[in-house]
């Protein structure tokens, strides 16, 4: 049995490393887009590395112990990083095209 606060340490861990997984994955794709080997293997290389810094993490912080609410979750800070990411870009797409109508409402035209 693992004492409650390593638990909720491990929780927070959990859903802050799928976050931030999450969160470097979409700036590889966005960095690596048009090279598709260096994406590839740049992906692969990545994968490994954080799957093998998340069990160390977990050994260090409860001796290496997984439960299935600590894969749960991981994969709500994915969840929770797309969803943001989402929305932010929706909202500076609207918020750019709303600055861009004003400028050319008040005559600012690019000469």
């Amino acid at each position: 049995m693992i004492p409650l606060k390593i638990q909720i340490g491990t929780l927070l861990f959990s859903f802050q490393f799928g976050f931030l997984f999450s969160l470097l994955t979409s700036f590889l794709y966005h960095l690596f887009k048009k090279k598709k080997f260096c994406f590839f293997i740049t992906t692969i290389f990545y994968i490994f590395l954080s799957v093998y810094l998340y069990f160390i993490s977990l050994k260090n912080l409860d001796n290496g112990i997984i439960h299935i609410y600590f894969l749960g979750l991981l994969f709500l800070g994915i969840l929770t990083e797309t969803y943001f990411q989402k929305n932010i870009e929706k909202f500076l797409k609207k918020w750019y095209n709303q600055r861009k109508n004003r400028k050319w409402k008040n005559g600012s035209k690019k000469k």
